[in-house]
């Protein structure tokens, strides 16, 4: 199964949990505590992307030679065909040093 198909797997599931009154958090690296967001009921969702199909969304705003992560990233948060346009919360903590 290709990327995309496991993210559009993983949009219906949480679509599914929104639909119940679940909220969903958004976050990039494992510097969060996530025993806190849990025990307050929150589902956690990864944002980083994990496909380059995204990075060619980036690129007309972005520098070509930008970290692909982040043009990945931000690719799927303009894209609108992503976990960003499905999170309540976004913990947007340092990713990169």
């Amino acid at each position: 199964m290709d990327n995309l198909n496991i993210i559009n797997k993983r949009i219906s599931r949480i679509k599914e949990i929104k639909e119940k009154g679940g909220k969903i958090v958004g976050t990039f690296c494992n510097f969060v505590p996530v025993e806190i967001l849990d025990a307050a009921g929150l589902h956690i969702i990864n944002l980083n992307s994990s496909t380059d199909e995204y990075i060619s969304y980036a690129e007309s705003d972005l520098p070509t030679n930008l970290c692909p992560l982040i043009k990945s990233s931000y690719g799927a948060a303009i894209s609108n065909n992503s976990y960003f346009s499905l999170a309540d919360f976004i913990i947007g903590e340092m990713t990169c040093d």
